[in-house]
């Protein structure tokens, strides 16, 4: 299976407003969006809702209700996070029809750590802010089910 982030379109990014980290996430979501338009210039969408087309989901254990369904309907095991600290996983999965690059963190900071961990995978550098160094562009950004990760922190 492959996620197109960018191929064409960009996918969208998802993260629950009934979630009780939603502000930070969003915020870095927004980060992640300009993000990809400097790598790629396509623009991509803060998605309110799941849909059935390619979209990353973000969200943090025991507080996001997407990823507390996706966890019961047994679509996702988060297994290897319990009982572990600032970890994330990212994981690439069929939800609702469509390819969705799920990053899920044990508390809020490892999930924001998870949507910077994508940024750097498609070629952008903490130096894009402290230093306005320019990634290389890329037409496409295809991820395959090698993008499956957890951090080893």
């Amino acid at each position: 299976m492959n996620f197109n982030l960018v191929k064409g379109n960009a996918a969208g990014i998802f993260v629950d407003r009934g979630s009780a980290d939603y502000k930070g996430l969003l915020h870095v979501a927004k980060i992640f969006v300009n993000d990809v338009k400097l790598v790629s210039g396509a623009v991509m969408d803060l998605d309110e809702e799941l849909t059935d087309a390619p979209q990353i989901i973000a969200g943090t254990m025991g507080s996001s209700p997407v990823i507390g369904r996706m966890v019961e309907e047994g679509v996702l095991d988060l297994e290897v996070l319990k009982g572990k600290r600032e970890v994330f996983l990212i994981k690439l999965l069929s939800y609702n029809n469509a390819p969705k690059l799920v990053i899920v963190g044990t508390e809020t900071i490892a999930t924001l750590f998870g949507i910077y961990h994508i940024s750097k995978k498609i070629g952008v550098s903490p130096w894009v802010y402290w230093g306005d160094v320019i990634p290389a562009k890329k037409a496409e950004i295809v991820f395959d089910d090698t993008i499956d990760f957890v951090s080893k922190e």
